[in-house]
C-alpha cells in the first residue's frame, strides 16, 4: 500500500513500470529454467555419488579386512613399523569447471602413489601388501568422490539461491508491480474523468456567458 501511495501517477511512470514488469517476467522465466537445469544436474550427481560411494565402501571394507587380518599376525615390534609415514606425497591438482554458471572444482591426482619402502615386505603378511595395492587402485575414485560431493554442495547452494530469487520475483516483485500499474491506471483514469468533467463545466460556463 505504501508503495502504491508513493508511486507517481504519470504515464511516464506507467511506461517505466510496464518495462520493469516485462523484464521481471522474462527474468523469472530464465531463472526457473536455470533452477530446473541445476536440479537435473544435482540429481544426476547425487545418483553418481550414491553408486560410487557404494562401490568404494565395498572396496574399503575388503581392504580393511585384509589389512586387519594381516596386521593381527605381525610381531609386536613390526606393528609400529607398519604405520610409519610413507616417503611419497600425494599431489592433487585443482582446476575450475563451469556448470550453468556455477564454478565447480575438478580434482586430479598428479603422478602415481608409490608405497615402496613403506615397510619391509619380506616381514609382513601378504594380506597387508594386498590391502595397500587395492587402496592404491581406488585412490583416483576416492579423489573423484570428494570432487563430486563438493560439486553437489555448491550446486545445492546455487539452487537455493536461485529458488529464493525465483520466489522473490514470483511472489513479491511481479505481483507488486502489477498492483502498482493497476493503481496508476485507476488514478490516471480518475484524473481524465475529472478533467473531462471540468472541461464540460467550463464549456457550460462559456455558453451561459454568451447567452
Amino acid at each position: 500500500m505504501a508503495k502504491k501511495a508513493s508511486a507517481k501517477n504519470t504515464r511516464m511512470e506507467l511506461q517505466r513500470l510496464k518495462k520493469q514488469l516485462k523484464m521481471a517476467v522474462r527474468g523469472h522465466k530464465l531463472l526457473k529454467e536455470k533452477r530446473d537445469g541445476l536440479m537435473q544436474e544435482f540429481l544426476r550427481i547425487v545418483r553418481t555419488i550414491r553408486e560410487l560411494r557404494r562401490n568404494l565402501e565395498n572396496e574399503l571394507r575388503e581392504i580393511y579386512s585384509l589389512f586387519l587380518n594381516g596386521y593381527s599376525f605381525l610381531p609386536l615390534e613390526e606393528k609400529e613399523n607398519v604405520f610409519e609415514k610413507p616417503s611419497v606425497k600425494l599431489m592433487v591438482k585443482t582446476e575450475l569447471g563451469n556448470v550453468m554458471g556455477v564454478k565447480i572444482p575438478r580434482f586430479s591426482m598428479e603422478g602415481d602413489v608409490s608405497f615402496n619402502g613403506f615397510w619391509d615386505k619380506g616381514r609382513v603378511s601378504l594380506n597387508i601388501d594386498l590391502s595397500v595395492l587395492k587402496l592404491r587402485k581406488i585412490m583416483q575414485d576416492l579423489i573423484r568422490l570428494s570432487q563430486i560431493e563438493k560439486a553437489s554442495i555448491m550446486l545445492a547452494e546455487e539452487i537455493e539461491s536461485t529458488r529464493r530469487r525465483v520466489n522473490a520475483l514470483e511472489y513479491v516483485l511481479i505481483p507488486d508491480t502489477k498492483e502498482t500499474i493497476k493503481f496508476i491506471l485507476m488514478k490516471i483514469s480518475e484524473m481524465e474523468r475529472s478533467n473531462i468533467s471540468m472541461l464540460m463545466k467550463v464549456k457550460d460556463i462559456i455558453r451561459q456567458e454568451k447567452a
